[in-house]
């Protein structure tokens, strides 16, 4: 008997399905910001000093998910203000900037 010629296509893996399909005709340069927190007792900023170098209580998970999404075709950078402020020259390098937080970043300075 003869070989099987058929072409076996392997499953897409989950990072394929989660990219984008849109098809861009131009290159975007993107700014994904993520707000620094208020001082408060939930974002544990009281205790970093204790804990060796932790400067942020959690990755910003909500613009890290829209930054996967973006085409990749587009050049994307990332900021955790929780780290280090945004700079005037990343605001001017980028095409557009996304910003993503939660209501109690709502009073950033």
């Amino acid at each position: 008997m003869g070989r099987d010629s058929r072409t076996i296509v392997p499953e897409p893996t989950s990072a394929q399905i989660m990219r984008s399909q849109v098809q861009v005709r131009h290159s975007r340069r993107i700014l994904c910001v993520f707000p620094r927190y208020a001082p408060s007792f939930g974002t544990f900023q009281y205790a970093y000093p204790l804990m060796g170098g932790v400067r942020a209580f959690m990755p910003p998970q909500g613009i890290l998910v829209v930054a996967a999404y973006l085409p990749p075709a587009w050049e994307v950078r990332i900021v955790d203000e929780n780290i280090r402020p945004t700079t005037e020259e990343e605001i001017a390098w980028a095409d557009a900037v996304f910003v993503s937080g939660m209501h109690v970043q709502r009073g950033r300075d």
